[in-house]
């Protein structure tokens, strides 16, 4: 019975330090480039694309949504994750077409680029995210997200997501 407790003991010790030690030594930079094919007209993709109240970019992560004043004539709001915040700015806006953003981490020292293009397809329309970022070192949190992302492809799971959240509206 002894030999149980010891074990479990090292387990719930030994995997958290070696996440935190991978994670120590991964990339600071990551991306991806995610593409899906939404059955609906550009224009109702753009419409949800764009509706960041209603499909955050942290998509299912997101507990709420806090409208910011424009900056350069282009939304920015602050999403709320919890144990985290990330502030989003809109660099670009072509409509339907291109769309480009910027996400900073207000705790963790991460931001993301992220370019969305809308295409016309044969059945409604091509959408495709291409997200590149840098997560520097700061706090303890920083090995624990490089591991999530690096190991568990984080970064493309999540332009997933989204993109698949569009498909819904």
């Amino acid at each position: 019975m002894m030999t149980w407790i010891i074990s479990i003991a090292g387990i719930l010790v030994g995997l958290p330090v070696s996440i935190m030690l991978i994670g120590s030594f991964l990339p600071e930079k990551f991306g991806a480039t995610v593409s899906t094919i939404i059955d609906r007209p550009a224009e109702a993709v753009w419409s949800a694309l764009t509706d960041y109240v209603k499909y955050p970019m942290s998509a299912r992560m997101c507990r709420g949504v806090e409208p910011l004043p424009n900056e350069n004539g282009l939304p920015a709001w602050r999403e709320n994750l919890g144990s985290s915040r990330v502030r989003v700015q809109t660099l670009e806006s072509v409509t339907p077409s291109r769309l480009v953003r910027e996400m900073k981490d207000e705790v963790v020292p991460m931001q993301v680029h992220c370019e969305y293009t809308v295409k016309p397809a044969a059945q409604g329309c091509e959408v495709t995210s291409s997200m590149h970022g840098t997560i520097r070192k700061g706090t303890w949190h920083v090995p624990i997200f490089k591991f999530m992302i690096h190991v568990f492809g984080g970064a493309k799971s999540g332009q997933k997501q989204f993109l698949n959240s569009l498909k819904g509206s």
